[in-house]
C-alpha cells in the first residue's frame, strides 16, 4: 500500500499530447490503381482512402483502420461479384462493414444476388464517376451520422468522458486481452474529495464546472492510447490501464493527485486549499488467475476498496 507524501515536490511534466487518431472517415477500396486513381482524384481529401489490390491484402488494413466503407471492384481481382460480398460478409472482422460493389456490364445478370449476399449498392460499369462518388458521398455521410450516434450514446454528457455503459465493455474486452496477452491491467478509482460540502457551499453550477475541470486532468494525465478514463457516477471517475503494473498505477496515480490540487479550485472550507482527490488503485494479471475467479469487475472492487484506504488516511492521497 502507498501513500502521497504532500510534501513531494516531483518535476510534473507538461500534459501529455492528446491523441493523434485521424478525424477523416476511412474508406477501403479493393480495385486497380488506375480505378483507384480516379475515385481518389473525385473525392478529393475528404476521406482517408486505403487501396488494396487482393483479397488477401485485406485482413491486415482491416486490424490496422476503421473503415466506414468498402468499394469493390470484383473483376479486377479476378472474382465475381458474389464471391467477393460473400468472402468479405463471412469474415468477422469486417462482416458488418457495408460494401458498394462495381460490377462489369457483362456481369449485369449478378446484380440482384450481389445485393442479396450483403452489398449496400451496386454500380453497373460503365458508370459516370462523378455518380459512383455520389453514391459514396451518401454512404459515408450515414456512416457519419451513425458515429456521432454510437459516440453520443457511450458519452457522459456533463464531463464528456466515457460513460459506465462504455465502461462496462471497454472492461471486459481489456481484461480478457491481457488474459490472452499475459500482460498486467490496472485500474484507477477517483474520488472528488468532500465534493458534497463544495455542492452545498457553491452551488451546482460550480460544481459542474469542478467537476468538468477534474475530467479533463483525468483524460489529459493518460499516458497512452488505450488508456480509459470514464465517469464511474456523480462525482467518481475510473481509469483501465492495460499494459500497466502495480508501479506504473501508482505513478500515474500520484501525478494526477498533484495535478488536480494544482487546479486550484477553491474548496468549500474557504481557506484556501484546494479541491483534492483520492485514488484506488489496482492490479490484476488475469492469465495467472484460476478461471472460475477470472471476473473483469473484481479489478474494480479492489480499487473501490483501496479508495475507501485512501479516504481514511486522510485523503488527498492514493492508495
Amino acid at each position: 500500500m502507498s501513500s502521497l507524501d504532500c510534501n513531494i515536490q516531483e518535476s510534473i511534466p507538461e500534459f501529455f499530447p492528446e491523441d493523434t487518431c485521424a478525424s477523416r472517415l476511412q474508406m477501403l477500396l479493393l480495385a486497380s490503381p488506375a480505378e483507384a486513381q480516379a475515385i481518389r482524384r473525385l473525392l478529393g481529401e475528404n476521406y482517408e482512402i486505403v487501396v488494396v489490390g487482393s483479397i488477401d491484402e485485406l485482413l491486415p488494413c482491416i486490424y490496422q483502420h476503421d473503415f466506414s466503407l468498402i468499394v469493390l471492384y470484383p473483376q479486377t481481382l479476378g472474382m465475381t461479384g458474389v464471391e467477393c460480398v460473400n468472402q468479405l460478409k463471412t469474415n468477422q472482422f469486417c462482416g458488418e462493414i457495408p460494401v458498394i460493389s462495381v460490377l462489369a456490364e457483362h456481369t449485369r445478370a449478378e446484380e440482384f444476388a450481389v445485393i442479396q449476399a450483403g452489398a449496400i449498392d451496386c454500380v453497373i460499369m460503365p458508370v459516370k464517376p462523378v455518380i459512383l462518388c455520389a453514391k459514396i458521398q451518401n454512404h459515408m455521410a450515414t456512416a457519419e451520422r451513425i458515429k456521432q450516434l454510437e459516440v453520443a450514446s457511450c458519452t457522459d454528457g456533463l464531463t464528456g468522458l466515457n460513460n459506465r455503459t462504455q465502461l462496462e465493455t471497454v472492461l471486459t474486452r481489456e481484461w480478457f486481452n491481457a488474459r490472452r496477452g499475459q500482460h498486467f491491467i490496472s485500474a484507477l478509482m477517483i474520488d472528488v474529495d468532500y465534493f458534497k460540502d463544495f455542492n452545498d457551499t457553491y452551488g451546482h453550477l460550480r460544481g459542474d464546472e469542478c467537476l468538468k475541470s477534474i475530467a479533463e486532468m483525468v483524460h489529459r494525465t493518460r499516458r497512452r492510447g488505450s488508456d480509459f478514463a470514464a465517469r464511474f457516477g456523480g462525482e467518481e471517475f475510473i481509469m483501465i490501464l492495460p499494459f500497466t503494473d502495480s508501479e506504473g498505477a501508482a505513478k500515474l496515480a500520484q501525478r494526477l493527485v498533484q495535478r488536480v490540487r494544482q487546479l486550484a479550485i477553491q474548496n468549500a472550507q474557504q481557506d484556501g486549499s484546494p479541491v483534492t482527490i483520492s485514488i484506488g488503485v489496482s492490479t490484476c494479471a488475469p492469465h495467472t488467475m484460476e478461471f472460475d475467479s477470472d471476473k473483469p469487475w473484481q479489478l474494480i472492487e479492489l480499487a473501490d476498496k483501496n479508495l475507501y484506504k485512501a479516504k481514511e488516511l486522510g485523503r488527498d492521497r492514493f492508495c
